[in-house]
């Protein structure tokens, strides 16, 4: 299991104020709706080469309804992860206007439907339970009243063999 290293995430945030040359600045304000241009030309991106030398297709697989978030798939699972679970612990626990907020911090759009959005991210987030990257912790009625991050990291999780180059 690889430990958390402040040094190594310090430069990742880094990373991600700072896109590398050649990458497109983000908009300035508001929600954006981004295509495979946006993700290939994300910071988020490049930090995922760089830690991993690929993309984890933990982070690029698709499910249904997943066209309820307006970016690619591996860009918003990507943003979600990074901002939620890399380098976090059991003491780290987050609700759903985190998820929300991540995904305004890398301002990437939602659809009008919250239904349908909802959806989406919950489907994200039990794949992540499945892989043991968090926990979900449910009232009675089966309703989320917490996530939290069990300290490991995709590339624990991840078959390095199945890395794929997006």
């Amino acid at each position: 299991m690889r430990h958390f290293d402040e040094k190594q995430a310090s430069w990742e945030r880094a990373a991600l104020k700072n896109p590398l040359p050649g990458q497109r600045p983000t908009e300035p304000q508001g929600l954006r709706q981004g295509g495979p241009e946006t993700w290939e030309s994300s910071p988020l991106r490049s930090v995922f080469w760089r830690r991993w030398g690929g993309i984890p297709v933990e982070l690029a697989r698709t499910s249904a309804g997943a066209d309820a978030i307006l970016a690619t798939p591996v860009h918003w699972h990507g943003a979600l992860y990074e901002g939620l679970l890399h380098g976090k612990g059991p003491t780290d626990d987050f609700k759903w206007r985190n998820v929300f907020a991540v995904l305004d911090e890398h301002r990437i759009g939602r659809r009008a439907d919250q239904k349908a959005v909802f959806a989406a991210l919950g489907a994200y987030m039990e794949d992540l339970h499945r892989l043991g990257l968090v926990k979900i912790y449910r009232d009675r009625q089966k309703r989320v009243l917490l996530f939290s991050p069990t300290a490991l990291n995709i590339g624990d999780v991840a078959d390095p063999a199945a890395q794929q180059g997006r």
